[in-house]
């Protein structure tokens, strides 16, 4: 039996070194090849009267539709449309925020409900029936406390399309609810937990008729805000504090609309289990369609095995300048020189999509150099589920030919790539052997560690393929390993290829395996509960009699070292209960004053932050002053020692997603308003000013415009470190709330 035993294992290593063993791959003489072209197609939009407008429902991917691959349940038909209004409380009446748990497909959330939102009318669209007259929605925007909530994509589909949704963000609560005491509603009826989403698929505006208890009309239907990115919501049926989920198929799709007719707001009672009240119904704004929802198979992509590279002895390549947007920056950079050649291969003998497309990557040098937050994500592919850190910038990966082989690809991705390590304190898989066979090589390698993580990316503005396909890339040991295959095997054979992309058409010499790149989904972690301080509310100030006189001051905040000359009161800020929440430190004010750069001037530039309205980017394009530590009518004796803040105007940036406008409720010592969040206005770094020290480094402001308030104006004493001055302060139907935020 042991002789047996023996002679089977020195058959089964001899078997499998031999199939590990490389071949030579003979190389043609480089020659350059002819070049290519492809063609793009620009999607259809349609117009009023085109049959885009309600066409025919299988063309849409409406349930039964032969191509459709995510068809919605066989009772689509039992299920209600809803026109939804935007909605506020009415008589400036204040909502008790409630605190709920809320389980969905996505996770499990400990919320707070913290206003009305919407409320949500059963519909006929085109003249469809309606299976339930009496049940309505009342929706409520929502803050999570706790969340595992994590980004995604999901395949959509209903009426108006079959999509590839992107989910950003929670954003609402929407719970049954009976309007105006009609008929006694079923609160067993589905509640829906509600996201902010992106729809990554064209869509065509439709016209569509809508009759309700508040009347008949038409609506333009849009997957788009007015400034472009798309923009929907998905509510998934949701679990509210253990209640059960009637229809778990039955999820709502819903889109921007704008109606065609006048509509004149209007009161309404509405009970539901949050209480009775009476709501002000403004205007439709949304339409929600019964949809399916289907999690999209992992992103079509090819592995890649890749080889250090570079050029020939005697040549040069020629930098220049890019610029590259993806999913973390956008930065002017150059390109330096190449550094690495990918192959197409085959793992595990699975097949290869594109044998033609290679990718050459190279290396980067920044125009303006920043330095790098390191981050943590979540990578998915073959080889699991698995945590990352993002250390640091890496490189620019570009769809290439070699050897005159075959045209590139149309939708393969560039890739902005990062240097990644393990997460710490997270399980590391073992990923151990896998075969790989590409046009130098077949062997059987060891998969190690993770090297780089590369994003699709937007070169100079071109347009990125498939925004979810990323490249998680791992350092890879070719057999033999020491000590367990002790077998010699030939090395690889440096050989001379001849590439051509975008950035050269030129020889390069391929050295030594390096990595394997596996196509990969990539989410980033919820975003981190912001800080616990003082919202404010901000008002446009000026002296109420008398001059200021001008002075100059040093300030230092995370973007540099200024010289400034303060010129006088620009805004005052009060400390501000936002929809009900507390005032950690109700005495100090700021005093905001407008101020103008001596010597080095401000560039502008991106920002990533988060706070209670999401995570959003934007672009700071010039200063706006320097606001202060303030007491007000000498209410209390004021902390000087609180943090100053150097601000700079701000708004969203291109090529993100625009803010959602929303409902917020502020309470200050100057009274009670709501009005309408509109828009990012201001970003404040906390600031030393001639040397003082930050409290607390990690404390910002994000401002955000809100208008639809009463006006008004008051005189009051203000006493910061410049003296003691009465102020004029003056709403004129805006203002600025400033939300604790968090710069990433």
């Amino acid at each position: 039996m042991q002789s047996q035993a023996a002679t089977g294992f020195v058959a089964f290593v001899l078997v499998f070194v031999l199939s590990a063993l490389s071949f030579a791959t003979s190389v043609e003489s480089p020659q350059a090849p002819t070049g290519t072209t492809t063609g793009t197609t620009t999607p259809t939009i349609a117009t009023e009267g085109s049959d885009l407008f309600e066409g025919d429902p299988t063309a849409a991917g409406w349930a039964g539709g032969a191509d459709s691959p995510d068809p919605l349940p066989t009772n689509a038909s039992d299920f209600d449309h809803f026109l939804c209004y935007r909605a506020t409380l009415a008589n400036n009446s204040q909502f008790d925020p409630v605190t709920v748990n809320l389980k969905d497909q996505f996770g499990n959330a400990l919320s707070v409900a913290f206003a009305p939102q919407r409320l949500c009318n059963p519909v006929s669209k085109n003249g469809e029936p309606v299976p339930d007259k009496v049940t309505h929605l009342a929706c409520y925007d929502t803050r999570d406390i706790n969340s595992d909530f994590s980004e995604r994509f999901v395949l959509v589909s209903n009426q108006f399309e079959s999509a590839r949704w992107f989910v950003e963000a929670p954003q609402s609560l929407c719970q049954p609810a009976e309007k105006n005491g009609e008929q006694p509603v079923d609160f067993g009826f589905n509640h829906f937990r509600c996201y902010q989403a992106n729809d990554t698929t064209p869509f065509a505006p439709k016209l569509v008729t809508v009759e309700d208890q508040f009347g008949t009309g038409t609506v333009a239907v849009f997957a788009t805000d007015p400034s472009g990115p798309f923009f929907v919501t998905l509510c998934n049926p949701a679990s509210k504090d253990g209640s059960s989920v009637r229809d778990p198929e039955y999820h709502l799709g819903c889109y921007r609309v704008e109606p065609r007719y006048d509509f004149q707001p209007r009161e309404v009672r509405v009970r539901d289990q949050f209480g009775l009240r009476t709501w002000i119904v403004i205007k439709p704004d949304r339409l929600c369609v019964p949809s399916s929802k289907q999690t999209p198979p992992p992103p079509g992509g090819e592995h890649f095995k890749c080889y250090d590279a570079t050029q020939p002895p005697g040549t040069r390549f020629t930098p220049r300048k890019v610029t590259l947007l993806d999913q973390f920056e956008f930065v002017d950079a150059v390109v330096v020189n190449p550094t690495t050649l990918c192959n197409p291969v085959s793992k595990n003998h699975e097949p290869v999509r594109d044998p033609f497309t290679h990718l050459v990557c190279y290396a980067l040098r920044l125009q303006n150099l920043t330095v790098f937050a390191p981050r943590n994500v979540t990578v998915t592919n073959q080889f699991g589920k698995q945590s990352w850190t993002v250390v640091a910038r890496d490189g620019l990966c570009v769809p290439s030919t070699k050897n005159r082989e075959g045209p590139i690809g149309p939708d393969v991705n560039h890739y902005k790539c990062y240097k990644a390590t393990w997460q710490e304190g997270t399980p590391r898989p073992l990923i151990g052997l896998v075969r790989l066979d590409d046009q130098f090589e077949k062997r059987t390698v060891r998969v190690q560690n993770p090297d780089v993580l590369c994003n699709p990316v937007s070169k100079n503005n071109e347009p990125i393929p498939n925004k979810d396909a990323h490249l998680a890339c791992y350092r890879i040991l070719e057999l033999p390993f020491p000590g367990i295959f002790p077998f010699p095997l030939p090395r690889f054979t440096p050989r001379l290829v001849y590439v051509e992309n975008q950035l050269q058409k030129s020889n390069l010499i391929a050295r030594r395996p390096a990595d394997l790149c596996v196509p990969s989904e990539k989410t980033l972690p919820p975003p981190p509960p912001p800080p616990v301080f003082n919202h404010f509310h901000c008002n446009d100030a000026q002296l109420a009699n008398g001059t200021f006189d001008p002075r100059t001051v040093t300030i230092t905040d995370q973007f540099g070292n200024w010289t400034a000359v303060v010129e006088g009161p620009a805004v005052l800020c009060l400390p501000a209960k936002k929809n009900g929440e507390p005032v950690p430190d109700p005495v100090t004010h700021l005093a905001c004053y407008s101020t103008k750069d001596v010597g080095e001037q401000f560039v502008p530039r991106d920002v990533t932050i988060v706070n209670q309205f999401g995570n959003e980017t934007w672009t700071l394009f010039a200063v706006a002053g320097l606001c202060q530590p303030a007491e007000k009518d000498g209410e209390q004796p004021v902390d000087f020692g609180f943090n100053h803040f150097r601000c700079y105007l701000g708004q969203t940036a291109n090529g993100t997603a625009p803010f959602t406008p929303r409902t917020v409720h502020i309470l200050d010592q100057f009274g009670n308003w709501t009005g309408v969040a509109e828009r990012p206005q201001v970003f404040c770094n906390p600031a030393s000013k001639n040397g003082s020290p930050i409290r607390d480094p990690g404390y910002h402001l994000a401002c955000y415009l809100v208008d639809q308030l009463a006006p008004f104006t008051k005189v009051v004493q203000v006493r910061d470190q410049f003296g003691t001055a009465q102020w004029k302060v003056t709403q004129d139907n805006s203002s600025l709330l400033c939300v604790p935020t968090t710069k990433l």
